[in-house]
């Protein structure tokens, strides 16, 4: 039990000293030294992880949208006559509102 607990407590020490923000190890592309001298990365190795990490991505995306439970037509349209007669009854209630105000306020002014 005493061993978990030191074993988090240095993590969190760790984590605070890197600013809260754990940093993911990523390898790096390999340099390559060219016959001039200098050393220069695998572009093409880079373009092809992109690459592959979009259409996997995609997939993923794709697997997502499988599982979405959509609504019905009827549940469609019910909600929209909802939503539609709410906005209705909240736009005639503002304006009586509105005006009420305005004739107070023109009959307290003037």
């Amino acid at each position: 039990m005493a061993t978990k607990a030191k074993k988090r407590k240095k993590s969190s020490k760790r984590s605070q000293s890197s600013g809260g923000a754990r940093v993911k190890n990523t390898p790096k592309a390999a340099a390559k030294v060219d016959s001039s001298g200098i050393a220069s990365t695998s572009a093409g190795t880079q373009n092809a992880n992109i690459f592959s990490r979009a259409i996997q991505f995609l997939k993923e995306v794709r697997v997502e949208f499988d599982k979405i439970t959509w609504p019905s037509r009827k549940e469609t349209l019910a909600l929209t006559v909802s939503v539609l007669g709410f906005t209705f009854f909240l736009t005639i209630y503002l304006g009586i509102v509105d005006i009420s105000l305005s004739k107070l306020v023109r009959f307290l002014i003037y």
